[in-house]
């Protein structure tokens, strides 16, 4: 996140909910993250709820998936991991086989 986009951000969560800015403490939508339940979906911020949960875009350049983004709500966003790789799919894919990872990843649950 450049300092513009950070400035801009905190501006935004300055007069949100408190449950909001906590999220928004650890997720950006300047950001691309990895879904932790699913190892191989590479993500973006959509919005934030005040239950805590976050929607995400799944992004058709990063994933294996249909021809269009989809977003799913009601995720738990310390499920996010940042990630700087920002290489299509068809390249991730050569590091990362699919099956290689755990498509669900226990926490210990």
């Amino acid at each position: 996140m450049t300092p513009e986009q950070e400035k801009e951000w905190n501006e935004w969560l300055a007069d949100r909910p408190d449950s909001v800015k906590a999220v928004g403490a650890l997720v950006n939508p300047y950001t691309l993250y990895i879904n932790n339940k699913r190892r191989d979906q590479r993500v973006s911020l959509v919005s934030i709820y005040e239950n805590g949960t976050v929607k995400i875009c799944v992004l058709r350049q990063f994933n294996l998936s249909p021809s269009i983004d989809f977003e799913v709500f009601g995720v738990d966003p310390h499920d996010l991991e940042p990630t700087t790789d920002m290489r299509p799919f068809d390249e991730w894919v050569k590091d990362n086989p699919i099956g290689s990872t755990p498509l669900y990843v226990s926490r210990g649950q």
